[in-house]
């Protein structure tokens, strides 16, 4: 479940999906509706994923259709008729609307993470065999587009996101760090000598090792906002946000000693390590020319000290910052 809230929201910061909206558009015109919209399960609420003929926000700015679908976890049909509970309690209807209906959107681990409604503002018959297949051809559409976008943020050898989507969605978080001037740490984790381990006669053992380390790392970073990406090779970058330097230097070292305790020998090589490189930058400061790349660079640089000195250590190198402009800090 927690890898399906990760997925969802990396689905709902990423670019727009013009998939999605076709196929929301195409359930609006199906099921004769003046609304619908794909809302995507995210922890604490729902968002808004595409939207055709005007936003949830402004229909159901409550997501009752949603989470009513997301309660029942099957089709709801609402109504006029059916605004009230068996307990004769008034039951809240989304405004605007005289007729609304949502089907449940699953993904591929089973779990329930968005929902696809239509909203009529005139009364109409939407519990009709028509409408109900529109609902159900729309949703498995919708899954098989997240299904498609899932597997290209996803590296299939750890399961953890790509460079790509690092590349594509770190530059808006970076810039929603920057507003709400949060600081801000990046490791890049490297295995020791993994040319070697590649090179090596046991054809698995680099995938093997990856599918180690990137467990390792997954459970360490558990907090909201802690995203792991794979950048090829042996290398991972981990993005502590809200974490300042201090504690990321302890959050390395901690991920450092797990992966050495676990003795992993892996092509009749010495027992596998990692090495560290660590930068951080709290938004109260500013990378000169602030640019992600730099930061990025600021790692790289940690890190090729951490081998230079013999690997299986964390080193810091944090990059040039000067102060906001008073404008700007106030912002």
């Amino acid at each position: 479940m927690e890898q399906s809230k990760q997925v969802t929201q990396a689905h709902a910061s990423s670019r727009r999906d013009f998939t999605l909206e076709r196929v929301v558009r195409m359930a609006a015109l199906a099921t004769d509706c003046d609304y619908a919209a794909l809302t995507l399960v995210e922890t604490g609420g729902f968002r808004v994923a595409a939207a055709h003929g005007g936003g949830v926000s402004t229909i159901d700015p409550e997501h009752a259709l949603s989470r009513r679908v997301v309660e029942q976890a099957e089709t709801v049909i609402w109504t006029q008729a059916l605004a009230s509970d068996a307990d004769n309690e008034v039951a809240p209807r989304p405004p605007l609307t005289q007729a609304c209906a949502g089907e449940p959107v699953i993904d591929a681990t089973g779990a329930l993470v968005g929902v696809l409604g239509v909203f009529a503002s005139r009364r109409i018959d939407l519990d009709v065999p028509p409408v109900r297949r529109a609902l159900v051809d729309g949703a498995r559409l919708i899954e098989d587009a997240l299904l498609m976008r899932h597997r290209s943020l996803r590296d299939p050898a750890t399961d953890l996101f790509t460079r790509r989507l690092f590349e594509e969605q770190f530059v808006n978080e970076w810039d929603r760090g920057l507003r709400a001037r949060l600081p801000l740490s990046l490791l890049l984790i490297s295995v020791d000598d993994f040319d070697a381990i590649d090179r090596s006669d046991d054809a698995g053992a680099a995938d093997a090792l990856l599918q180690s380390l990137a467990r390792v790392i997954s459970e360490r970073t558990r907090r909201a906002g802690d995203t792991s990406y794979h950048f090829g090779g042996g290398q991972i970058v981990v993005a502590l946000r809200g974490m300042q330097d201090e504690k990321a230097q302890r959050h390395a070292e901690g991920i450092r000693e797990a992966v050495e305790s676990l003795q992993l020998n892996l092509g009749g090589l010495t027992p596998v390590t990692v090495s560290v490189g660590l930068t951080a930058i709290e938004h109260e400061q500013q990378i000169d020319n602030l640019s992600v790349h730099r930061l990025v660079a600021a790692a790289e640089a940690a890190l090729a000290q951490a081998r230079r000195e013999g690997g299986n250590r964390v080193r810091m190198h944090l990059p040039p910052t000067r102060r906001f402009p008073d404008g700007l800090a106030s912002a």
